[in-house]
């Protein structure tokens, strides 16, 4: 009816948030033996080599990043919580 079209006239109009993304650092990721873990958000983990992750296509938010990997035989892990913002690009670290 015309009154619900009026009122939806006044209502702001929300775009859906673009996708961020995260660039990674594990300062000690070239110390672990073969290759280490990273989980975002409590996922299926995916693999690296090397000190860096770069994660794309992330909705806007908190995620949890995890990552784990073996060092001189012994198992470490580490945590952080980064804030993704709408068409964002976080650089964050951590070290295992």
């Amino acid at each position: 009816d015309a009154l619900k079209q009026l009122s939806d006239v006044d209502k702001p109009k929300t775009a859906p948030a673009d996708p961020g993304g995260i660039n990674l650092s594990v300062t000690n990721g070239d110390q672990v033996s073969g290759e280490w873990t990273l989980f975002v958000d409590n996922g299926s983990g995916t693999k690296y080599k090397g000190k860096t992750a770069a994660l794309a296509n992330l909705a806007a938010g908190q995620h949890k990043i995890g990552v784990k990997g073996t060092i001189a035989g012994q198992d470490k892990q580490a945590e952080v919580v980064v804030v993704v913002t709408s068409g964002g690009l976080v650089e964050s670290q951590v070290t295992l």
